[in-house]
Formats: C-alpha cells, structure tokens, sequence
C-alpha cells in the first residue's frame, strides 16, 4: 500500500501538483504559441483544443451564449492526458524553429523528458497498483481458508463434544 501511495503521489505531482506540472506547462506552452503565432492562428488553435483536453474543459463555439462543455471522463485518465501531451510535443517539433520559447523548461527537448518522467510514473504507478490488488486478493483467500478451517474445527467439537458442551461454547462464535 506504502509503494502504491508513493507512486500515486509522484503521478499526482507530475500532472498536477507541481509547479512544473503538466498541467501548468501546458498552459504556458499555449501562451508561449500564441505569441509565435497569433491568438487566431491555426497553429494556436491546434494547441489550445489538445490543452483543453489536458485540463478538461472544451474549447466554447464562438456563440457567446453556447455553455462550456467538459471533457468526459475517459479522456481525463492518467493515460489520455500523457497522449495528448505527446501530441502536443509532436506538434511543437513540426513548428520547427518557429517555435522557440524563452523558457527553457519549455522546449521540445524538455518536453520529451518531461513525458518519459510522465510515463515511467504511470508505468509505476499502474505495477504497484497490481502488486496491491494481488496481496489483497490473497489477503482475501486466506482469509476464506481460514473461516472454513475454523468452521471445520467448530463442527468437530461440537460432533466431538456436543452443542452443550463447555468447549463447544468456547468457540461457538468464532468465524460465525
């Protein structure tokens, strides 16, 4: 459980938590496109819906009074986001030199690492969580083994002893 709540909190820290979180670079790379591109430019729309998608709200339609749809679920999953990322970065490189942020956090080639961090924390996290359902369902088992053994041992006190026995009432409520 330790292992598995260890590697949750690294995933929730690369997406979420930090300040380097996916999350918040991609808002910054949306920014840093913009001003590369222009706020209409199809460059800068391409990266905004696949931002929208990391963060989970849809883009509006132009109409002032359409409602802000947010993303389902599915496409909110650890694994979805880190695709869409990757999606991100891919269109980044076909920009070219075009694209060249001030901020060295936000180049392509710290992108990439940035992804390979993201995708060995899911790898992680997604192996511990494994090992944990294991040890939990043999937890389990062991657990119904030793009620049936317990109601194997209460029957033959009770055959041995009888129901009125003191020793059949020692145990008589055990794993009941």
């Amino acid at each position: 459980m330790q292992a598995y709540s260890a590697a949750v909190d690294i995933r929730q820290k690369l997406f979420e938590k930090d300040s380097n979180s996916l999350r918040n670079l991609v808002t910054l790379i949306a920014a840093t496109v913009r001003s590369s591109y222009g706020k209409t430019s199809k460059e800068a729309a391409i990266i905004a819906s696949l931002v929208a998608k990391i963060q989970g709200v849809s883009i509006p339609k132009k109409d002032k009074e359409a409602e802000v749809k947010t993303v389902s679920q599915s496409e909110r999953s650890f694994g979805s986001m880190t695709q869409n990322f990757s999606d991100v970065i891919k269109t980044l490189e076909n920009y070219g030199t075009k694209y060249n942020p001030g901020n060295t956090d936000l180049t392509t080639v710290n992108l990439r690492n940035k992804l390979q961090s993201i995708l060995e924390a899911n790898v992680v996290a997604t192996s511990t969580y494994g090992q944990l359902k294991n040890g939990r369902n043999q937890r389990s088992d062991s657990y119904k083994l030793l009620k049936e053994k317990t109601q194997r041992i209460k029957d033959a006190v009770k055959g041995q002893y009888g129901s009125q026995s003191t020793e059949y009432n020692l145990i008589r409520r055990l794993a009941a």
